[in-house]
């Protein structure tokens, strides 16, 4: 069971002043509380039973604030040219606490009996304060528009996060764009089929630090009784906590880097009952973030998220809308039609000594690989035939581990007559 509460809140100002700037800021914050617990019953009928009850309770408090603030300017010039300049900082910072403990062997399963004190192992605590989480951020934009035809568009923003380390906390991402507003030149002034006509481009980066946890440039070590106490001294009068590793540090993990390239069209045709939207578009992903892999001699411990190489996603979006009235029923119609492909593909990765990434399937194994070459996380695996329906078809095919009538009958991709990999 769980209780808690969000405050979530925002204070917002903004002044205008001499005539063309605009300031304004910005408070935002979420704050929670909570509370709960968990009871794990024995259980009997699994292969895996669960020989002990347990009971468990937390608490928790903390959030996170956003505080941005920003100047603008605008001005028109001789009535065509229109410039505006905005330029911000903003910075958030994320925190929790929490307490918790936990008891096993409970005579009596009954919620009213249940508690921390009423169980008979020795409890355990823990409680801490979380690492803080922060990003400072300073950005701008400026934008010039020429007779309501010709848009350029330049912005710039810098990036600074705690997770990473301090070497490479900080990095820089632009962006240009462009538009051409066709409809607008005095050639298309007198076309009744076109209302609206938009060629844009554009280009730019981004940063990413969407799964790196606020710990990852450091390493951990743990202590305790069952897992690093050992009787150093041979006098049997007790063990001695020593430490050991829990989790691997990358102090050089750095942003994960998207550049995007993208050209449309935009139109709007027969005094709008047409619309209508073309997209190509680019984006490379560069240093991708992904949780490293350990070799086969590394301890058991925790991996850090490490950048390992590129990977591209490059398509097209389409869309056309229709809309209009019916007669005079007084009912109209909304119509549209969305058309998108992309191809998605890991064109690199440098990580030290690793030919691929694998991850999902449990117990069972790995069934999703990313290697150059292929699509991100691309399911990988043997491929079924279906199942052997009679022992000739047994031994007529390639040799397999568990091969009978009734199991799978995996297909021999190569010819080679021989199912090992």
């Amino acid at each position: 069971q769980f209780a808690g509460f969000n405050l979530l809140g925002n204070a917002y100002a903004r002044v205008n002043f001499l005539k063309d700037f605009t300031v304004a800021t910005s408070f935002g914050f979420d704050q929670r509380v909570g509370n709960g617990s968990s009871f794990t019953y024995i259980t009997f009928e699994r292969a895996e039973n669960q020989k002990n009850n347990a009971f468990n309770e937390f608490f928790f408090r903390g959030g996170s604030w956003t505080w941005t603030n920003s100047l603008q300017w605008g001005k028109t010039f001789a009535e065509k040219h229109d410039v505006k300049v905005f330029g911000a900082v903003e910075s958030f910072l994320q925190q929790f606490r929490s307490v918790g403990a936990s008891r096993q062997e409970y005579d009596f399963s009954d919620v009213n009996f249940v508690s921390i004190n009423t169980g008979k192992s020795l409890q355990q605590n823990n409680g801490a304060p979380s690492t803080p989480r922060a990003l400072f951020s300073v950005f701008g934009k400026a934008e010039y528009q020429f007779d309501d035809r010709y848009l350029l568009s330049f912005t710039m923003r810098r990036d600074a996060a705690s997770v990473f380390g301090k070497e490479v906390q900080s990095a820089t991402f632009p962006a240009v764009g462009a538009g051409w507003r066709i409809s607008e030149e005095a050639f298309m002034q007198n076309n009744a089929f076109v209302t609206e006509l938009k060629l844009r481009g554009g280009w730019g980066q981004m940063g990413s630090q969407r799964n790196v946890g606020e710990t990852n440039a450091y390493s951990f070590y743990t202590a305790g009784v069952g897992t690093t106490g050992y009787d150093i001294t041979g006098n049997n009068g007790g063990v001695v906590i020593g430490y050991r590793p829990s989790r691997i540090g990358n102090p050089r993990t750095k942003w994960e880097t998207a550049e995007m390239v993208n050209i449309g069209v935009d139109a709007t045709l027969l005094d709008g009952r047409i619309d209508f939207t073309f997209e190509y578009f680019s984006n490379t992903t560069k240093d991708l973030l992904v949780t490293a892999v350990a070799n086969g001699l590394s301890p058991r411990v925790g991996q850090p998220q490490i950048n390992v190489g590129e990977m591209t996603n490059k398509g097209i979006d389409g869309t056309i809308a229709t809309r209009g009235d019916i007669g005079a029923t007084g009912l109209s119609y909304d119509v549209a039609v969305t058309y998108t492909s992309y191809k998605n593909e890991a064109t690199k990765l440098d990580a030290d000594g690793v030919a691929f990434f694998e991850s999902g399937g449990g117990r069972l194994c790995s069934i999703q690989r990313t290697q150059a070459g292929q699509p991100l996380s691309s399911f990988y695996g043997y491929e079924i035939e279906g199942l052997f329906q009679s022992q000739a078809e047994v031994d007529a095919h390639a040799d397999m581990p568990y091969k009978r009538v009734g199991s799978w009958k995996i297909k021999d991709i190569n010819g080679d007559g021989e199912i090992n990999s």
